[in-house]
């Protein structure tokens, strides 16, 4: 009787324990399969998993076909795993298997495919995001509109029912330029499609602008405060990210305005993008940047010419970039970010 008990707590015990390890890290495995003219092709992936209050959380990447897709479901079971992504053109990629501290025994299925893989933990990650979709601008000037228009988003100066897009940008535009020497803007939104902040100092003064001038109608909004302040370490964007509160980036993507910037530092940034998360792995440090220029997906997106992996998303039914990760010195250098903008919320 002595030995069954025994025997029963060991297998307790090591049920437990195998239940308790966590998927949480950096996952690597590839896919082997036939090209079209029957040559043999290997296709690595890499599969990150954090966990925040809402849970488990992550990304699919694919470096052979550069792009990232965050997951569209995850779902842990005991020791058994399994996570759903779109793919851009193509059907979504569903990953299921049993997991332990190192390996992940699993099927990737894939339509009608389905190939078996061994996909291994490779190291610890730190993965700290907000959840703001991002948001294209309408207009050729107008990116720091739509990065007002993302922050004001998140913080609840708008709702649910302020819908993406050219109209909410326009509203945005035509309220702040109400009584003033640019009025033609609010009577007219589109006959200013090429005004730009000019400084960060103007970008600033919309955050808090339009906030008030909404609330002189009644509606209870949040205030919002900002500061200028030069680009941030990764422990001061890190602190940023964890309090809630994405960071304004002023950059100046290209060889020419870089080269201006390096000639003259004073000159104000060209662009103004977001950064809504990090990611620290055992390769290095990246940022998550919700950028609003449609840029194309080619040579001329500097993005993808500084190594950065496009996140994919789905917009009217097409697979769209408007997000990036990137390492941080090609942030830093390759995309010149020189100013930042900081904010603050008091509902």
């Amino acid at each position: 009787m002595r030995k069954i008990i025994v025997l029963i707590s060991f297998l307790f015990v090591y049920q437990v324990n195998v239940f308790a390890q966590s998927p949480l890290g950096k996952w690597e495995g590839a896919i082997n399969t036939i090209a079209p003219n029957g040559a043999p092709v290997t296709l690595p992936f890499q599969i990150l998993i954090a966990e925040d209050s809402t849970g488990l959380k992550g990304y699919f990447v694919s470096s052979a076909q550069n792009f990232v897709s965050e997951f569209k479901t995850v779902v842990r079971s005991g020791a058994n795993l399994s996570v759903e992504v779109d793919v851009p053109n193509n059907f979504p990629v569903i990953i299921t298997g049993t997991f332990n501290d190192s390996v992940w025994n699993a099927q990737l299925r894939q339509g009608q495919a389905v190939f078996p893989v061994t996909i291994t933990r490779k190291s610890e990650i730190e993965l700290k995001t907000l959840k703001i979709a991002p948001s294209y601008q309408s207009q050729q000037m107008w990116c720091w509109i739509t990065v007002g228009e993302m922050i004001f988003r998140h913080t609840g100066v708008l709702s649910d029912a302020d819908p993406p897009g050219h109209g909410t940008q326009c509203r945005i535009i035509r309220t702040i330029f109400q009584g003033s020497q640019n009025f033609i803007c609010s009577l007219n939104c589109n006959q200013c499609g090429s005004l730009g902040a000019g400084s960060s100092r103007e970008l600033a003064g919309m955050l808090a602008d339009f906030p008030r001038r909404i609330s002189t109608s009644g509606k209870r909004v949040p205030r919002i405060f900002s500061s200028i302040a030069p680009p941030l370490s990764f422990a001061e964007l890190k602190s940023e990210i964890e309090r809630g509160y994405p960071v304004i980036a002023g950059i100046s993507p290209g060889q020419q305005f870089s080269f201006e910037r390096q000639m003259n530092p004073f000159l104000p940034p060209m662009h103004a993008a977001l950064i809504v998360g990090i990611l620290r792995t055992d390769k290095g440090i990246w940022y998550l940047v919700n950028d609003p220029y449609p840029f194309p997906i080619g040579p001329q997106n500097p993005y993808l010419a500084n190594g950065a992996i496009p996140l994919i998303t789905s917009i009217a039914g097409a697979p769209k970039s408007s997000a990036y990760f990137i390492a941080e010195d090609k942030y830093k250098n390759g995309m010149t970010w020189s100013e930042s903008i900081l904010i603050r919320v008091e509902k």
